[in-house]
C-alpha cells in the first residue's frame, strides 16, 4: 500500500481524479467491481460508484444511471482545481459533503461536461457515455408517481434537521448529502437539503394548474426559452405547496441562489470499456493533468435527433416555422456560447471565472 501512496502522492492536482478512483478501488476491495464501468444493473444494493466517489442507481425503463445524491462540494472544488479556477462561486464555510449550492445552469452543465471528458479520457466510461444534468422527465421518475417524495400524506414523518416540512432554527443550512431518508430507488434528497438544476426549458405548463394558481409569476414562461428548470424544494421551504413533487421552479439560466444545486446523471451508450486500476495509473501519470485533456473543447454543436451534441438539451421543432428553424439550426455550428445560448464552452467559462468576468 505504501508504495501506491508514493506514487499517487507525485501526481499533479489535475490528477487527483484518478488518484480518488484508485484509492475507492483499494478501500471497497470486492466492490470494486461496479467502478469498473457503468452498468445498467446499478441499484440500490449495488449502486455504480465513480471516480469521484458518487453512487448511481439505474432509473426504471431508461438507460439513465441517477446520483442518489446531489452534487458535492467536495465534488465541485475537484472540478475547479482540475480547471486552475481560483475563484469559487461556493459559499464560504460549507464542508466538504454539504451540496455544492451557489451554482447556475450553466457551471451545472460544464461541470458535467469535465467530468465526462475527464472519465473518458481514463477509460472509466464509454466514449459514447455522457454525464449531464437529468431531464425534467428523469427527475420525475426519480421522485416517483406519489403527491410528495416521501408519500402521500402530509407531514413527512418523522420530521428533522434540514428534512422536508422542517422549520429550521437560527443559522441552520444544508445538511450532508444523503441526510434524508432514501427513497424506493435508494435516492436521497428529493425534497430538502438544495433546489436541482435539470436540463429543461421552463413551459407553464410544467407545473399543475394548483401551484399556477397559488404562484402566479409561475404562468410566466418567457415564451419556453427563458427560464430554466429547477427541482426538489430546498430546506428552507415547509408548506405543502413548495413541497409538492410535481413543483417547477425556475430561474434564468446564468442566475446564481444560495440554495441552487444540481444532481449529477450519466447517460449510458453501448459498450464501455473496464479500465483496470494499474491501466488508469499509468495513463494519468503518462498523459499529465486532467485538466488537458478535460479542457479540450470539440468546437460547434449540432443536433442528432434533435438532442444537442454539446449541452444534450432536447430541442423540439414545434413552436419554430421553417425560417426559424433553420436560423436555430444554423446557430449551433461555430463556437458555442457562454451566455444566450444552451450551454457554455469550457474554455470560454475556465477564462471568464479567472478574470472574474461572470
Amino acid at each position: 500500500m505504501r508504495p501506491v501512496l508514493k506514487k499517487l502522492s507525485r501526481l499533479r492536482p489535475a490528477g487527483w481524479l484518478a488518484a480518488a478512483f484508485f484509492l475507492l478501488v483499494v478501500v471497497q476491495g470486492n466492490a470494486a467491481q461496479t467502478l469498473a464501468c457503468p452498468t445498467l444493473e446499478a441499484s440500490k444494493d449495488k449502486p455504480f460508484v465513480n471516480s469521484l466517489g458518487q453512487k448511481f442507481v439505474r432509473l426504471p425503463g431508461t438507460n439513465v444511471l441517477l446520483c442518489i445524491w446531489e452534487a458535492r462540494v467536495q465534488d465541485f472544488e475537484t472540478f475547479l482545481a482540475a480547471n486552475a479556477i481560483k475563484e469559487s462561486p461556493l459559499p464560504r464555510g460549507l464542508t466538504p459533503t454539504q451540496p455544492a449550492c451557489n451554482v447556475n445552469w450553466h457551471e451545472a452543465v460544464t461541470f458535467c461536461r469535465w467530468l465526462t471528458r475527464a472519465e473518458q479520457k481514463l477509460g472509466l466510461i464509454g466514449a459514447a457515455d455522457r454525464y449531464r444534468l437529468p431531464s425534467d422527465a428523469e427527475w420525475s421518475l426519480a421522485v416517483g408517481p406519489t403527491r410528495f417524495p416521501w408519500g402521500d400524506k402530509w407531514p413527512p414523518p418523522e420530521p428533522g434537521p434540514n428534512s422536508p416540512g422542517y422549520q429550521p432554527g437560527d443559522g441552520a443550512n444544508t445538511a450532508p448529502v444523503g441526510s434524508c431518508p432514501p427513497n424506493a430507488l435508494g435516492i436521497h434528497d428529493l425534497a430538502g437539503n438544495a433546489f436541482e438544476w435539470v436540463l429543461d426549458w421552463y413551459d407553464r405548463k410544467m407545473n399543475p394548474v394548483e401551484i399556477r394558481l397559488e404562484y402566479k409569476r409561475l404562468e410566466d414562461d418567457g415564451g419556453g426559452r427563458t427560464y430554466k428548470v429547477l427541482r426538489g424544494a430546498p430546506w428552507i421551504f415547509r408548506d405543502p405547496m413548495n413541497l409538492l413533487s410535481s413543483y417547477r421552479y425556475v430561474n434564468a439560466p446564468d442566475k446564481r441562489g444560495g440554495l441552487y444545486g444540481f444532481r449529477v446523471a450519466l447517460e449510458v451508450e453501448g459498450k464501455r470499456p473496464a479500465a483496470s486500476v494499474k491501466s488508469v495509473v499509468a495513463k494519468t501519470a503518462a498523459a499529465g493533468p486532467v485538466a488537458k485533456a478535460s479542457a479540450s473543447v470539440v468546437r460547434g454543436r449540432q443536433l442528432l435527433a434533435g438532442r444537442c451534441t454539446e449541452c444534450h438539451q432536447i430541442f423540439d421543432p414545434t413552436p419554430y416555422d421553417a425560417e426559424s428553424w433553420s436560423r436555430l439550426i444554423s446557430s449551433m455550428s461555430g463556437k458555442a456560447k457562454l451566455r444566450g445560448g444552451d450551454a457554455g464552452d469550457l474554455d470560454a467559462f475556465i477564462s471568464t471565472v479567472r478574470t472574474g468576468q461572470k
